[in-house]
């Protein structure tokens, strides 16, 4: 295939000009001159501009958060909000869900056959001890349990969980 050199004209001067059949579109410059056809054609079929246009009516549905999903959102910051999520029958059950979820069950698997799980090697680089040092003092002085990193995490579960 040989391309022509466009001499000065770049895509940012080409308008796009729908022809009166509006299967084909003609580019013309700024000046209203068409541009040397290239002899390539590009056809979409109807198909293709009914999936596409499917396509994005489900985007737009997915964007707009139904009712039922809006409750349970706004029951979830509610109990975030009273701490019912910090009691310990309440942890070990999510915790217990999450380990029996096949969805979790597929990450693991898939991490294991890939090799992707994270190891310490002996020639890992140095330990970040400022790091776990801080981490330990922020337990024991309970910063963890504060209501507001706990809803800040259950937020950031909740919202990888349904994204």
């Amino acid at each position: 295939m040989a391309i022509d050199r466009l001499q000065s004209i770049t895509t940012k001067e080409l308008v796009p000009q729908k022809s009166l059949e509006g299967e084909k579109t003609l580019l013309k410059n700024k000046t209203g001159v068409p541009s040397q056809p290239s002899g390539d054609e590009v056809q979409i079929s109807a198909e293709a501009r009914e999936l596409k246009e499917n396509f994005e009516n489900l985007k737009i549905q997915a964007q707009v958060p139904t009712d039922d999903s809006q409750a349970r959102i706004e029951s979830a910051k509610q109990r975030i909000a009273s701490g019912f999520y910090n009691q310990d029958e309440i942890l070990e059950q999510t915790a217990d869900k999450i380990l029996k979820s096949d969805h979790f069950r597929a990450v693991i698997q898939g991490s294991i056959e890939t090799g992707s799980l994270v190891t310490i090697s002996p020639d890992a680089s140095e330990v970040r001890t400022e790091k776990v040092h801080l981490a330990r003092s922020r337990m024991a002085e309970g910063y963890y349990q504060r209501s507001d990193i706990v809803t800040v995490t259950a937020e950031k579960i909740i919202k990888d969980l349904f994204a």
